[in-house]
């Protein structure tokens, strides 16, 4: 078959999609201004659900737990696996000062997990810890040494695992958020820590952008016979 493609400047999708996102956050926020605290965690609760499947959780069980003093001194460090649903554990370590308890919490996920976490972002958490602010690195689903390998693309198992979970109304986030809320709820029911000072820190590890970076793509122009079936590598364009 012959197709023309024909392609133009536009903007980026990343500088799309951070438009619409502020645009929708604001028009959230608007709509929630005039309810309750109450009243906006049912609501987004309630819509998020709608988006990503079911976001309620179980109560979280310990399944094990070991805890010695080093990493920087003055840390206990806790090494916890925490049962989220039935057969789903998560991995977590817990690095705590010994110096301030009840002590707040500072929540650090990513998609490489805690291990990485730990070697890219020594220095912040030791900084957190030197100030008496305890640092949970869990491991949540799909993340870290739950991941099923380490691929993005097409064939990976975090596709496979996110297609079989929307085909029973569920999302791989979805997930991922009840075992967060579960690592929530188990940290709140500590003595060590302080339950009303939650912080929540998520990285990807990337330089931010630079000031001057040009979100524009540049498009081109294709003739010619293309493949159906292949039609979407024809198209950074």
């Amino acid at each position: 078959m012959l197709i023309t493609l024909a392609c133009f400047a536009a903007p980026g999708i990343p500088y799309m999609v951070s438009k619409l996102g502020a645009s929708r956050a604001a028009s959230t926020r608007q709509r929630l201004r005039t309810q309750s605290i109450e009243s906006q965690r049912t609501t987004l609760r309630r819509e998020l659900s709608e988006l990503l499947g079911p976001v309620e959780y179980g109560p979280p069980r310990l399944l094990a737990s070991t805890a010695d003093a080093h990493f920087v001194p003055l840390t206990i460090v806790h090494r916890l696996l925490l049962g989220t649903e039935e057969g789903i554990s998560v991995p977590m370590l817990l690095l705590s000062p010994t110096i301030n308890s009840p002590s707040p919490v500072v929540i650090a996920v990513s998609q490489a997990g805690k291990e990485t976490f730990l070697a890219e972002r020594s220095e912040t958490i030791a900084r957190l810890i030197q100030a008496g602010i305890t640092v949970c690195l869990p491991d949540v689903r799909g993340t870290g040494e739950t991941r099923e390998g380490t691929s993005r693309g097409r064939t990976s198992g975090d596709v496979n695992h996110s297609v079989n979970m929307q085909m029973f109304g569920e999302t791989i986030v979805g997930q991922r958020l009840r075992d967060l809320r579960s690592v929530l709820r188990y940290l709140r029911d500590r003595d060590d820590l302080d339950a009303t000072t939650v912080a929540l820190w998520g990285d990807s590890f990337v330089a931010p952008n630079p000031a001057d970076t040009d979100f524009n793509v540049r498009m081109t122009r294709l003739a010619g016979r293309v493949s159906l079936n292949h039609w979407a590598d024809y198209l950074p364009c």
